[in-house]
């Protein structure tokens, strides 16, 4: 009986041993795991951040494209408004140009009347 109580207590020993050492070995795997954690958390934070700046860079993109797509139809605006402004002067010197004349036969005509007087 007494080697049955010896026995009972190498094994009750070893069965402390285990459990500590089992202890052991989780909080190891508990910690390192923590760790992959935080190193998770860091680089999806980082990614998060990485992406937001790329969107918005595709924004500043997209606006510039805009931007430059429009160029081209401002100076067509813009010279269009020059081609309608000229237009607008030649008319406007025709017109001039009509009356002058008429203001110059109606002259001829006076002085060709005055001169026949």
């Amino acid at each position: 009986m007494a080697t049955a109580d010896a026995t009972e207590h190498y094994i009750d020993i070893i069965k402390q041993r285990i459990m500590e050492a089992f202890d052991v070995i989780l909080s190891e795997v508990v910690a390192r795991r923590d760790e992959l954690l935080a190193q998770v958390d860091k680089m999806r934070r980082a990614w998060e951040s990485q992406k937001s700046s790329l969107i918005q860079s595709q924004r500043e993109l997209e606006e510039m494209k805009t931007q430059l797509e429009n160029i081209p139809l401002k100076q067509n605006l813009a010279m269009k408004k020059q081609q309608d402004s000229l237009a607008d002067i030649k008319s406007e010197l025709k017109q001039l140009d009509i009356k002058l004349s008429s203001c110059s036969l109606k002259f001829d005509c006076s002085i060709n009347q005055i001169t026949r007087q």
